[in-house]
């Protein structure tokens, strides 16, 4: 049989039929592959975009003013705590400073459970330049009247002498407490793990908010912080596990007079006298009892202190007080922990502090003092301070006889306080 002639023409066909099948193919190759490069970008976008960060359902900071050079930067506490929520005593957080630094106030040793707040305060100087009854140690610590140190004999701070602080703040966070950074500071903000930390420094040193599960914390020193310390500040040093306080018991501390105090410190140059207080910090019992009367005094009607609402609970029993109006004028107030006592400041110490008599109220020490037309009585019980003031006519026997007739009230059994028509 013999073998089919094709011509050069039918040939040509061939090859031009094959050409466009063949480029077909290569076509749809590449077109599938660009399918194919697109789909894998998509995936890769779609596995590494941006994931928007999801709302804390905790407390939070929130930009609530921007700054600029005369008004800081304000923060507000959003999604916080209410007031029937804020449950004492607050958690106590500790803070471990850098080296060099000495603790000078501890929020351990007034820790209670009554606690809504804690300051712990740090300085490069010692313990024995920090004035613990000045009534500015809690001022910024940055102002230029900071008043935390003084002068005295031995000593002296030495001339020349550079000091650096620093100021750890807790409290409860309410919904709506604000922050409020130094006027020309811009705050960074920063994350860490769960934690959004807002922070900015200036000239005069650096602050740091930031919220803790149920706290709102702060950090200012007189350092300038980098991000890197910042973080070391916040994340490694302040241990979050929560301290027990430190207990001790009540003690009543006399101020003191000019002459008492250039005795004790020859040679100062600022004078700094010590008011009366009461210092201690005993652990309170479950049911805490204040001390109020049973009843009204003869002649006498309860009252609620003008503008102020009853306090009944053991959050506000911080300085739980009562007040009854009849010929004179009765309060009657109940402190827990440390406390200044008889409302004399430094310069009325120093003018009558001879003038306030030791007495004992039911076997407890305490001190007795007449100013002007009002008798005051202070006296130390086992976890409470009373003071007892008298706005009137009473002899020293009768607001002695007066301060001994209160009784401890359970909390729950306290009356309601009602104005007096």
């Amino acid at each position: 049989m013999e073998t089919p002639i094709i011509n050069s023409s039918r040939m040509e066909e061939i090859r031009r039929r094959r050409k466009q099948k063949n480029r077909k193919i290569l076509l749809s190759l590449a077109a599938g592959v660009v399918v194919l490069a697109a789909a894998v970008a998509v995936l890769v976008w779609a596995l590494n975009r941006p994931q928007e960060e999801p709302l804390p359902s905790g407390p939070r900071l929130e930009e609530a003013l921007a700054g600029g050079s005369t008004q800081g930067w304000r923060y507000r506490v959003s999604g916080g705590l209410s007031a029937h929520q804020a449950q004492c005593p607050l958690p106590c957080y500790t803070f471990s400073p850098p080296e060099g630094y000495t603790q000078v106030l501890n929020a351990r040793e007034d820790a209670n459970a009554l606690s809504d707040s804690h300051t712990d305060l740090y300085s490069t100087f010692g313990a024995e330049y920090f004035d613990r009854w000045d009534p500015d140690n809690f001022s910024p610590i940055w102002d230029l009247e900071y008043g935390h140190w003084f002068e005295s004999g031995d000593s002296a701070l030495p001339e020349g002498a550079a000091e650096s602080r620093i100021r750890f703040d807790q409290q409860f966070a309410m919904n709506g407490v604000t922050v409020e950074f130094a006027p020309g500071v811009t705050p960074y903000r920063l994350k860490l793990g769960e934690r959004v930390v807002y922070y900015g420094s200036n000239e005069q040193g650096t602050q740091i908010y930031w919220v803790y599960r149920d706290s709102l914390l702060s950090l200012a020193t007189t350092e300038i912080l980098n991000q890197q310390e910042v973080m070391d500040w916040v994340d490694r040093q302040v241990d979050y596990t929560g301290a027990e306080p430190v207990y001790s018991p009540l003690e009543l501390v006399r101020g003191e007079s000019y002459e008492q105090y250039a005795a004790q410190h020859p040679g100062g140059m600022n004078y700094n006298p010590q008011v009366f207080h009461v210092q201690g910090n005993p652990q309170l019992p479950e049911d805490i009892a204040p001390y109020d009367f049973a009843t009204p005094p003869e002649g006498f009607a309860k009252i609620n202190p003008s503008g102020e609402e009853a306090l009944s609970t053991p959050a506000q029993l911080q300085a739980y007080s009562s007040s009854y109006q009849g010929e004179g004028k009765i309060w009657v107030t109940n402190y827990a922990g440390s406390t200044p006592v008889l409302g004399m400041d430094g310069m009325e110490a120093q003018d009558e502090a001879d003038l306030v008599e030791d007495v004992t109220v039911n076997g407890c020490p305490g001190f007795y003092y007449l100013q002007d037309n009002t008798a005051k009585l202070v006296w130390v019980t086992p976890y409470l301070t009373v003071e007892l003031d008298y706005r009137g006519s009473i002899s020293r026997e009768e607001l002695i006889a007066l301060g001994e007739s209160l009784v401890e009230m359970p909390v729950e059994a306290l009356p309601e306080q009602t104005e007096q028509p």
